[in-house]
């Protein structure tokens, strides 16, 4: 198939290059394991998974057109982050403010891409600032941390073709502009 992509991994991502400046200090800090020494902040963008893996066939324009049907029509938005979290294996996260439009992308993602099960709401959207960084870590970015409000632009695939290398951006969706 012409413009096939093979990868060991895909995921359809929110990504926030305006949290770079926040999260990236501690995301170098976060040595990904078997990645030959290479930081979370060096493999991917500061981001929230939207579904993963983002289709079960190697991508293809055809996923870019899945992802672009589930967002036709919806609308970029404000998203606030005020929360610093700590999963049970030590990753550290900020999650975001649900909101009525976040709820409304991920179900419209979740249905376009159904086989991962739709929208799990047992599941926390969050934006991880280190893998296994555990209390002290957390405890040091909670006293930096501030909320933010970032805009949900776009919704992109990225995918991995070797593990533990760097993320490739593969399809990226504009939501419409508000204002038009």
């Amino acid at each position: 198939m012409r413009g096939t992509i093979r990868c060991v991994d895909s995921a359809v991502l929110l990504t926030f290059d305006e949290l770079r400046v926040v999260v990236d200090p501690f995301r170098r800090e976060s040595l990904l394991p078997g990645g030959g020494g290479l930081s979370l902040a060096e493999v991917i963008p500061p981001h929230m998974t939207v579904a993963s893996p983002a289709c079960p066939e190697p991508v293809s324009e055809l996923a870019g057109g899945r992802l672009r049907e589930a967002v036709e029509g919806l609308h970029q938005f404000s998203l606030r982050f005020s929360e610093v979290g700590t999963f049970r294996q030590g990753t550290v996260f900020i999650a975001p403010d649900r909101s009525a439009d976040l709820d409304r992308l991920l179900a419209r993602v979740g249905e376009g891409f159904a086989e991962f099960g739709g929208v799990r709401r047992d599941h926390v959207w969050h934006l991880s600032v280190a893998r296994r960084g555990g209390a002290q870590l957390a405890a040091r970015f909670r006293a930096s941390f501030e909320p933010v409000i970032v805009t949900v632009a776009s919704v992109s695939i990225w995918t991995q073709e070797v593990a533990g290398s760097p993320w490739s951006l593969r399809h990226a969706v504009r939501l419409a502009d508000p204002a038009r």
